[in-house]
């Protein structure tokens, strides 16, 4: 039976309730190959979760190797107040990790195009391979979605509440880079 390992990283400071953010989220990565869970929490209990103002909250978790799994599931509760951000992709980075490369640098994302209302997946190979799934409808401001990317060497797969949004072979390990596990921004100046 595999060891079960929890990482729990606490926000100071983020107690206020849902009032204006663009994306909200209560965040949760689990790492299946490894056994381990990252929860980030916001304290107040019941009814609270993190806001981001679109234009500079982020949460960052170091880069740890146990972080870097062969397969990786990441899930998060989101809740849209914008179709909007100050990044210039147009995207709003809900959580990444980036990948070893310089440019087509997604290791794994969740991420919502502004311009679609869509949410969508993506997981990068070493050599610059991209596999991305798109959500099938659009999203709706103020309401909650829970995301989940399911990703390894032979498939990637996103689900939205539920429901098999698309699954595409990879054909390709997992690739990390040493830069920190991002809520909220990529850390790579395309964040919004």
């Amino acid at each position: 039976m595999a060891t079960q390992t929890r990482f729990s990283y606490r926000v100071p400071g983020y107690s206020a309730r849902l009032a204006r953010p663009i994306i909200s989220s209560l965040l949760m990565v689990a790492l299946l190959s490894s056994g381990i869970t990252v929860m980030v929490h916001a304290s107040g209990g019941s009814g609270y979760a993190l806001q981001f103002d679109g234009s500079d909250d982020y949460v960052q978790i170091p880069d740890i190797s146990t972080l870097e799994p062969a397969a990786v599931t990441v899930e998060t509760w989101v809740k849209v107040s914008a179709f909007t951000s100050s990044g210039v992709s147009g995207y709003q980075y809900i959580i990444f990790k980036k990948n070893s490369r310089v440019n087509d640098f997604e290791g794994y994302t969740l991420w919502l195009d502004n311009s679609t209302k869509r949410f969508f997946s993506t997981v990068t190979s070493a050599g610059g391979v991209q596999r991305g799934i798109s959500g099938t409808s659009d999203a709706n401001l103020d309401q909650w979605y829970h995301l989940a990317l399911l990703a390894d060497s032979t498939q990637t797969s996103l689900y939205i509440d539920g429901e098999l949004q698309g699954t595409v072979t990879t054909g390709f390990a997992l690739d990390y880079g040493d830069t920190p596990l991002y809520f909220g921004r990529t850390g790579e100046g395309w964040d919004g």
